[in-house]
């Protein structure tokens, strides 16, 4: 995990590498007290069908409208019955000390999912859950097959009497991830119907499919819900991916062969301009065509090999994450290592900085992931919020001649080719990285001082 020091200390020391940067400081009783009150005054609706931006602590009051943190999520929702997917959970930040659920749905029935090794596993969350006496809280573990793969979805499914309510985000369930970090979630709401239901949505097709992969008896009953819901008109499509070398009819329903399938209808426009944006990379080649412009942008552009070649990605520079909210902290929920980025130096060609000043969350490291198309015009036409980073391990590569796709990780996001429900995280147009400017690696030493007065020292032990 990232290093956790005192406000007067000024190192960091980096030892072990996870998705997010953990803050276990302990809020006093008077504190919790004064969150429960706040919480009690909220009145908002969530409008089904749309992206929400995630509070962040430290920006001022007006960049937080129509903003939600996990708390007004689940004031709002009520739930009798939850089952969340994710990368990390902290059990005592979700229920007990900091008390994200209202007291009423404490004790109701809680299911979570979670992978092995790299994140929460099973077994640390069971033992959690013991010591804390909840005797409500069940944990399952995602199969992950193949090495290197990780279960990194970040999913929420609440119930509340004949009502099924739906999160799919970008946080990991834990403090860090829900305060000074630029985070979004999809929210949509269906309606549980009595008989056997029928599936006749994208959204509701995917998301039960997506489900089914699991092969878990606690995730079971929710399928069911799904399959007997009555979602409306919601067309979005749910984009998964499951761990596995799939071949047809699967593999074309999941990664980056199902962002391409669902937006193979869409007038190409030979001017466009795609945008990947992420809070970590992976190992995508040595040179940009065996994977990121050849691959990965043919499904961008839904299926075509001809079209538009301007693909651009926003991730952080050393500047921003120094001069951020968080300092170098943040550091650690942009897991980029040097020996990838020593590979693959053609990208820098394509990078972007972090710029986020219209929704006043410049300092505020992007944890979220996001894809979209900007057209000649200059407009939005879609947008995607993942949990996946721009990697091969969560968007699979097609491999035997196209006959087989190879995926290592678990991930969900939500496609939306509506922009009248959705809204860009950084800013537009881009702002393209300048000499001098260079993309923040996590396993190297930054001894200029960060917004904390601190310095970055990785340590490899």
């Amino acid at each position: 995990m990232s290093g956790n020091t005192s406000p007067s200390s000024s190192k960091i020391s980096k030892r072990k590498l996870v998705d997010d940067d953990e803050d276990n400081s302990i809020t006093t009783k008077k504190n919790r007290s004064d969150e429960d009150s706040s919480i009690s005054s909220i009145s908002f609706a969530l409008k089904t069908g749309y992206f929400y931006f995630v509070k962040v602590s430290s920006v001022l009051e007006c960049f937080n409208e129509n903003c939600f943190s996990l708390k007004d999520v689940l004031n709002f929702v009520m739930p009798e019955e939850s089952l969340h997917f994710n990368f990390m959970i902290e059990v005592d930040w979700l229920i007990e000390n900091f008390r994200q659920y209202p007291e009423s749905c404490r004790q109701t029935p809680i299911n979570l999912v979670v992978g092995e090794k790299m994140g929460s596993d099973a077994a640390s969350l069971r033992r959690d859950i013991k010591l804390l006496k909840l005797d409500n809280i069940q944990v399952s573990g995602a199969h992950l097959p193949i090495p290197y793969g990780t279960h990194h979805t970040k999913l929420s499914l609440l119930k509340v009497k004949d009502e099924l309510h739906i999160i799919v985000s970008t946080a990991n369930l834990v403090k860090g991830d829900w305060q000074e970090k630029t985070q979004m979630f999809y929210y949509c709401k269906a309606k549980l119907e009595n008989g056997e239901g029928n599936q006749s949505c994208n959204f509701q097709n995917d998301l039960s499919e997506y489900l089914k992969m699991y092969n878990l008896p606690i995730v079971a009953p929710w399928i069911k819900y799904i399959e007997h819901a009555d979602f409306g008109d919601n067309n979005d499509h749910f984009i998964y991916s499951c761990p596995g070398y799939h071949k047809k009819p699967t593999k074309d329903k999941m990664a980056q062969l199902g962002l391409r399938n669902a937006l193979k209808e869409r007038t190409l426009d030979p001017n466009a301009l795609y945008i990947a944006q992420c809070s970590s990379i992976g190992s995508l080649g040595q040179k940009p065509d065996q994977w990121f412009l050849s691959q990965f942008l043919n499904s961008l552009r839904g299926g075509r090999t001809k079209g538009s070649t301007r693909v651009y990605l926003v991730y952080p520079t050393i500047q921003d994450v120094q001069h951020s909210y968080e300092g170098y902290s943040a550091g650690g929920s942009l897991p980029y290592q040097s020996k990838t980025h020593e590979k693959q130096t053609w990208l820098r060609a394509h990078l972007c900085k972090w710029r986020s000043d219209k929704r006043g969350r410049n300092k505020a490291m992007p944890h979220v992931k996001s894809y979209c198309e900007i057209g000649a015009d200059r407009e939005l036409k879609w947008l995607l919020i993942t949990s996946a980073n721009l990697s091969k391990a969560a968007w699979g590569e097609i491999q035997k001649n196209g006959e087989q796709l190879a995926v290592r990780s678990w991930e969900a996001g939500v496609l939306v080719q509506d922009p009248s429900r959705c809204g860009l995280p950084y800013d537009y147009p881009i702002c393209r990285y300048k000499d001098g400017d260079q993309p923040w690696i996590v396993d190297k030493n930054y001894k200029d001082f960060d917004s904390h007065g601190r310095q970055w020292i990785y340590d490899q032990q």
